[in-house]
């Protein structure tokens, strides 16, 4: 688990790529969306969809989703795995890869807080099945 912020690495790489995000579908009693958290790791596939879902339903709803020209994707997900990579590459601390590093364009302001409010459930709830 990581100290700063009380984030935790995931690898978010499978998560952009996640099939039929808006396709309606049948909903499991209390879920929140009909994409099911993908994170490679089934306990924590398990604990992000009961402890975070709306976290994570918000996260994946995310329509300002746009690639620039030098293929930056914006976006929740897209932030997420951001603060991923830099993590898992030692590129800095917790704190300068979700402050710093991952903070400026091309994520909107919406993808940092929604994509926080994630890391953050899941830190809280998840820390010791999301290692």
């Amino acid at each position: 688990m990581l100290g700063d912020a009380g984030l935790v690495p995931l690898d978010a790489s499978s998560l952009i790529d996640a099939p039929s995000l808006d396709a309606p579908a049948a909903l499991a009693d209390g879920q929140a969306c009909s994409t099911a958290p993908d994170t490679g790791i089934p306990n924590c596939n398990t604990c992000v969809a009961g402890s975070c879902d709306q976290q994570w339903c918000t996260c994946i709803a995310d329509t300002n989703v746009l690639s620039d020209d030098a293929g930056m994707r914006t976006g929740c997900v897209s932030y997420i795995q951001c603060v991923s990579r830099c993590l898992g590459n030692d590129a800095g601390s917790e704190y300068d890869c979700v402050n710093i590093l991952c903070a400026g364009p091309p994520y909107t302001m919406e993808d940092k807080t929604d994509g926080r409010a994630l890391l953050s459930c899941i830190a809280s709830n998840c820390s010791s099945d999301c290692p």
